[in-house]
């Protein structure tokens, strides 16, 4: 324990320079003037009939642009970009870029375009053979690609909290690793199987774009891996703010990004369920298990949630409930078609029709709850009133434990 107590205090001393260190030497980025600036691309543009908003993040800004549908850029590309800078009145962090210009640099070098070009090819042969919203539904579920979603639907996957299944998060990656390294062991010796599941992992990071939770979910698996190869104990929720301090050390900003919150107190609330609730085997057990798995998750983030987007559906662990079972089965379709979809396109169809009955079921729950107002809106959460729910969910955690540690010693 000392260890421990004696890291996250070498850790937290190491934030607080990066951070005075970081704060202290910052852009300023000036109102109304013109700026250029060349960036990569890291997340997938948002398309409507005739824009595409892009985003990028530079010394700690964010960025965001709104010019036609074409030329159409996509994730991975660099880009040369001009425009007028405009400050959000909500966040100084945050700027618009009126009049912008965009085009393409030269140097693109070599893993993206070749992974622009996998998902291309992945994406024409899901919707050659998939109607429109199942096939953007499971390319949302395996790849976190909301390209061609309709709105109709986009929309009822945020009024039922389902949104985040079709963006590619912490819980695909996870699943990913399990499925690897459960398919590698077999035919590798164990060194060699994890290695092999690292490189696969972070590819499967860099193909449903390099969001924080992504990174953060491959960077979670491989200290797993690692853990298992040096034979390690591998402590969940010590790797989680292990990894979140080293993400924070690297890029600052990081801690305000809505993705990386959701997806840290996410994955700490799952890791502190699962440890603090007896777990067993059978159907019984396992749905015990989901249900645990996704309260654990919804209790964690609803005030962030509600402080954000100033509404959280009611409805959303019941929905979670009927339709999260039918996720690992369409990662494995799915993935399995996206794999094919490069050597055998026509045996890619036949697991994109097995897929198709689960992505019906999908559509049709989250479309007959959608039509159900049964959410909870507010307009302003006060800071002081999330900081007193995540005590008082603290506070029940350590109780629950410390009663937990008390059994085990009577016994």
């Amino acid at each position: 324990m000392l260890k421990y107590i004696l890291l996250s205090l070498v850790i937290v001393t190491l934030l607080v320079f990066r951070y005075v260190s970081f704060y202290s030497h910052q852009i300023e980025i000036p109102e109304g003037k013109a700026i250029h600036f060349q960036a990569r691309l890291l997340s997938e543009p948002k398309r409507t009939d005739r824009h595409q908003i892009l985003q990028f993040r530079l010394s700690g800004k964010r960025f965001f642009l709104r010019i036609p549908s074409y030329p159409s850029f996509k994730y991975g590309q660099v880009l040369l970009v001009r425009g007028i800078t405009k400050q959000s009145q909500d966040d100084a962090n945050i700027f618009f870029l009126e009049k912008p210009s965009v085009t393409l640099a030269k140097e693109q070098g070599i893993l993206f375009p070749f992974i622009v070009s996998l998902q291309d090819q992945i994406k024409t042969v899901f919707r050659h053979v998939l109607p429109s919203t199942a096939s953007s539904l499971l390319l949302g579920i395996v790849y976190g690609i909301r390209e061609g979603m309709p709105k109709e639907f986009l929309e009822s996957l945020q009024r039922t909290g389902m949104l985040h299944v079709i963006a590619a998060s912490g819980m695909n990656v996870s699943f990913v690793a399990g499925a690897v390294i459960a398919l590698l062991q077999p035919f590798f010796r164990r060194q060699r199987a994890i290695v092999l599941a690292c490189l696969i992992v972070w590819f499967y990071a860099f193909m449903a774009g390099l969001e924080p939770s992504i990174i953060r979910a491959a960077a979670m698996a491989t200290f797993g891996f690692m853990a298992g190869l040096l034979g390690r104990q591998y402590i969940g929720l010590f790797s989680l703010i292990f990894i979140g301090c080293l993400m924070l050390l690297w890029s600052p900003e990081t801690i305000f990004d809505i993705g990386f919150q959701l997806s840290f107190l996410a994955t700490a609330g799952i890791i502190t369920a699962t440890q603090l609730f007896s777990q067993g085997k059978g159907f019984l057990q396992a749905l015990k298990s989901d249900i645990l798995t996704t309260a654990s998750a919804q209790l964690a983030t609803m005030p962030l949630l509600l402080s954000t987007f100033g509404s959280y559906s009611l409805l959303s662990l019941v929905v979670n409930i009927l339709v999260v079972w039918t996720v690992p089965l369409l990662m494995i379709l799915g993935s399995i078609a996206g794999v094919l979809a490069f050597l055998f396109p026509g045996a890619a169809s036949l697991f994109l029709w097995l897929a198709l009955p689960f992505l019906l079921y999908f559509e049709a729950t989250v479309a007959f709850f959608a039509k159900i107002p049964f959410s909870l809106t507010v307009k302003e959460l006060h800071w002081s009133i999330v900081v007193g729910y995540y005590f008082v969910l603290t506070a029940f955690f350590v109780w629950r434990m410390k009663k937990r540690q008390l059994r085990s010693k009577e016994n």
